[in-house]
């Protein structure tokens, strides 16, 4: 399976190269200084687009398709590879330091910049801590059926991985643009940015009007696996640039099957982070009330404490 170009759609739309792979952005213009923003696993730059005009007024918000992901090109997911590509973007839009806010796997990123780069104005972490992996930490919950529950969300991850294979004709991608608008619709979210997400992150059609969902399988398995061997927590503790965690305090639908060790999750989490917190100037914890898609349920929550946390920095 090959990934082919798509159109830039609009004239805020930029692709950057980074070492060889296209990096494709979007700037959404904005007052002040710049601020990267990073979408999740699935996710593409669309994900921003109920965020980002609330941050303009004072930053100038510059959202990034990370690779294997949107209109972005495939490449090993490496984190040094990755954060490569950061470093690119940053260059580009003439700030090599900028603050970073990632969601999910792309507030991963953003711990992981700051780390390298402490004199960026500041990192923030949108709920992004792995479930699964070396960094796990699920108190208070049965060891017996902690495992199972890991197993058995380890299984849903490899059935979508699966999944992807299959190649999509027209019905099949609009029915995966209906089945994001539905979950829109469930959390209050906006359907537009749901559905434009989806078809973003949709290779172009092939000969025979197929297409395939980004990432694709094997890049896929290959960022699962840089997660689950990810210890977040050490990340934390070697950081000397102003860290925000942001914490989901809710199961997002379609988790029920997990409902506990989602629950167990958190309470590790917030464990390990309060306890660093006590021992590092530099990292701070925050709760948001809501789901794992905080950019689509709590943008205007999300959008102040990324704005409050910065400030601080400017002051």
């Amino acid at each position: 399976m090959t990934e082919t170009r798509h159109p830039l759609p609009s004239e805020r739309d930029r692709v950057i190269d980074s070492a060889g792979v296209p990096i494709a952005i979007r700037d959404f213009g904005g007052e002040g200084p710049p601020v990267l923003l990073l979408h999740g696993l699935g996710g593409t730059l669309e994900d921003w687009a109920p965020v980002a005009p609330l941050l303009t007024p004072h930053r100038r918000a510059v959202a990034v398709d990370l690779r294997n992901s949107g209109h972005s090109g495939d490449g090993p997911w490496e984190w040094d590879a990755v954060l490569g590509d950061i470093e690119a973007v940053a260059a580009a839009i003439g700030e090599p330091e900028p603050a970073v806010v990632g969601a999910s796997i792309g507030g991963m990123i953003a711990v992981l910049w700051g780390e390298r780069h402490p004199r960026c104005p500041g990192a923030v972490n949108l709920d992004g801590h792995p479930v699964l992996g070396v960094a796990q930490r699920h108190p208070g919950l049965d060891p017996d059926r902690a495992a199972e529950q890991r197993e058995g969300l380890a299984a849903a991850f490899s059935a979508m991985e699966a999944q992807r294979a299959d190649p999509l004709g027209p019905d099949a991608a609009e029915a995966l643009a209906e089945a994001a608008r539905a979950a829109a619709r469930r959390i209050g979210a906006s359907e537009a940015s749901f559905a434009a997400s989806v078809y973003r992150n949709l290779t172009a059609a092939d000969g025979a009007g197929h297409r395939f969902q980004r990432p694709l399988p094997e890049p896929l398995a290959r960022i699962r696996r840089a997660m689950e061997e990810l210890d977040i927590f050490a990340a934390y503790e070697r950081t000397r640039a102003r860290t925000l965690a942001v914490l989901a305090t809710e199961d997002t639908p379609g988790q029920g099957p997990f409902a506990d060790l989602m629950a167990a999750h958190r309470r590790g989490v917030d464990e390990a982070l309060a306890a660093i917190a006590r021992e590092s100037p530099h990292v701070r914890a925050a709760h948001l009330a809501g789901g794992h898609a905080l950019l689509a349920e709590r943008p205007a929550d999300v959008a102040r404490l990324a704005l409050d946390f910065l400030a601080g920095h400017d002051g």
